[in-house]
């Protein structure tokens, strides 16, 4: 991963996302000692090319648990977090248990919209109540100063795969 941070580096990333372990991987949802130990290098790795590491909430993977993602703040240094709303409404959680999960250690929202036909559409155009998001009070507590800074101007990044697969930015 050395290359792909000194690239990322070059190009002037902060925030590098990852999912992390597959759910079947090790055939538990627990975050394993060895799990956590690759993490630390990985996000140590990370920071010396000064990028933070970012674990990434997804249905399909041991980071769909708030469970699991308290489990990686407390066992692993230099990480933080990235909420998707798309992959918290596929997991079935509310976003507000893994802002709990993340804490001040959220500095990335994947942010999408949903309506009855289709659970990833540009924000703004479903259901999804972003007023009550931008005032719950789980979110304020989570947000770092430089993330409320963001999300005041509401630069919030879309989620990467919308309507088809086209992206945005």
């Amino acid at each position: 991963y050395k290359s792909v941070f000194e690239k990322a580096q070059k190009l002037g990333v902060k925030y590098f996302t990852f999912h992390g372990d597959r759910i079947y991987a090790s055939g538990s949802d627990e975050l394993t000692d060895i799990a956590a130990e690759t993490f630390n290098k990985l996000a140590d790795s990370a920071k010396e090319f000064g990028i933070t590491l970012c674990l990434e909430n997804v249905s399909w993977c041991k980071s769909k648990s708030p469970d699991y993602i308290k489990s990686v703040a407390e066992k692993v240094r230099n990480i933080g977090f990235t909420l998707d709303l798309k992959q918290a409404r596929r997991a079935g959680v509310d976003y507000s248990e893994y802002l709990s999960a993340m804490g001040n250690r959220l500095l990335n929202i994947h942010v999408s919209d949903f309506d009855d036909k289709c659970d990833c559409l540009l924000p703004g155009t479903g259901k999804f109540d972003f007023k009550k998001f931008k005032t719950d009070n789980s979110y304020e507590e989570a947000c770092t100063d430089k993330l409320k800074i963001i999300t005041a101007n509401t630069m919030l990044s879309t989620d990467g795969a919308i309507n088809g697969y086209i992206r945005y930015n």
